[in-house]
């Protein structure tokens, strides 16, 4: 499948009309909208994570677990998905739970808990 198909298929599985717009929207937001027709295999790793984590989303979840979401994202996208991961679970009402080792993440989330 492509990148755009593969959020497409995504919807339908949840029982949802497949809505393109959606789908682009993630996408754009993902900045990867200009893979949209690009196989999967094709991607980049980081590519791949952030085509994941769109497929996370698209379905609008009340809850979204994040294991580990930036371990393939340079500095620049890590800050950028973080902060999609919060705006979307602000705008769905959803509740956010991110599972982490990256110390980057630490000081963008408000409530967190560290385990020694």
């Amino acid at each position: 499948l492509t990148s755009l198909e593969n959020l497409l298929f995504t919807q339908h599985l949840s029982g949802r009309a497949p809505t393109r717009s959606i789908a682009m929207a993630l996408m754009k937001r993902l900045f990867i909208e200009h893979r949209a027709h690009a196989k999967t295999y094709t991607l980049s790793i980081g590519e791949q994570q952030r085509l994941a984590i769109a497929r996370a989303l698209v379905n609008h979840p009340a809850l979204i677990l994040a294991d580990e979401p930036s371990s393939a994202l340079d500095d620049s996208n890590c800050q950028k998905m973080i902060q999609l991961l919060l705006d979307v679970a602000t705008e769905n009402n959803a509740s956010l739970i991110i599972v982490t080792h990256d110390n980057r993440i630490k000081d963008m989330i408000f409530n967190h808990i560290t385990l020694q």
